[in-house]
């Protein structure tokens, strides 16, 4: 394959979805693209701006939120796995947590969890969604000051 076909392929990928650059490195190693290459190509992704890290963690971080109901630990923590800067992960997160008013949606889905148990005792109810909503990635304390509206 010609450089210039490999990088309109590559490019392409980019253009479907935000990408990191691990996600970059993971399609260049499937279709067989020698190590050496990966950073120049990356590099050269990055400085036509298809590939952005600061746009990947906001893009990611909501769309975790919104449509998957992670909270902020779980997404910061995938996000870290990906290689990402720490610091853009730490500041983006929390932006995208005030953004999309992360309380309200955790208020929402605490109350849907809460109409979907069925036990017999309050405490094993309350520890069952305190499970559940530290498993997703919220905070115990902000868990348990909304489990206190209840």
């Amino acid at each position: 394959m010609t450089p210039e076909n490999l990088y309109r392929k590559v490019s392409s990928y980019c253009s479907s979805a935000e990408r990191c650059p691990a996600e970059v490195a993971q399609w260049l190693w499937r279709h067989g693209i020698d190590a050496e290459d990966h950073s120049f190509i990356i590099e050269k992704l990055k400085a036509d701006n298809f590939i952005n890290e600061e746009r990947f963690i906001h893009a990611f971080a909501s769309d975790k939120l919104r449509f998957s109901g992670w909270g902020p630990f779980k997404i910061k923590q995938e996000l870290l796995q990906r290689d990402l800067p720490e610091a853009a992960v730490e500041r983006i997160v929390r932006e995208v947590m005030d953004e999309e008013d992360a309380p309200r949606l955790l208020r929402e889905m605490l109350t849907k969890k809460l109409l979907s148990l069925n036990d017999p005792t309050p405490d094993e109810i309350q520890r069952k969604v305190i499970t559940w909503a530290m498993n997703r990635g919220f905070d115990l304390d902000e868990i348990l000051s909304i489990l206190k509206e209840f």
